[in-house]
């Protein structure tokens, strides 16, 4: 016995046919993330704007740089480690925190893309970048290797 074929309409009714579907998906879905979240502007840099930054960094004492961000669990574990540094080194290093969601043009300029972000900095100059949580002995150990004049 024959084995009976589907019929197919022709190539004009289906066309006819998707132009009639409704569309109710795109339509009845909530459009919650776009809508509710707040839209930040571009904000000026707040406490540590550029000009003081730049001489922050032009400074002869070695400048600790610390991008973070508050929702960063990582640079909230690094911060007693920072501490325990500052104590350590006291006077022959400064050690400076900013948030890269309060001040994104200096984020920009350093091309700061993970938090957090330690970059060290004599005489405007960088000595030293990494990115990601370090146990104090190791970043001692950097930073005193970085602050080694070189020649």
């Amino acid at each position: 016995m024959p084995v009976e074929r589907s019929k197919q309409p022709p190539a004009r009714d289906q066309t006819r046919l998707a132009t009639k579907l409704p569309i109710t998906l795109a339509t009845k879905l909530p459009i919650t993330l776009a809508t509710k979240l707040p839209i930040k502007q571009p904000t000026k840099p707040t406490a540590m704007s550029n000009p003081s930054f730049e001489t922050l960094i032009a400074s002869d004492t070695p400048t600790l740089i610390d991008f973070s961000a508050e929702w960063c669990g990582p640079c909230k574990m690094l911060a007693p480690v920072l501490k325990q540094l500052k104590q350590e080194m006291g006077q022959n290093l400064r050690i400076l925190k900013i948030d890269v969601d309060k001040n994104p043009i200096l984020a920009a300029k350093f091309r700061i893309q993970g938090v957090p972000t330690l970059m060290l900095f004599r005489n405007g100059n960088q000595l030293w970048r990494q990115s990601g949580l370090m146990p104090l002995a190791q970043l001692r150990a950097a930073v005193e290797q970085a602050m080694v004049p070189k020649g």
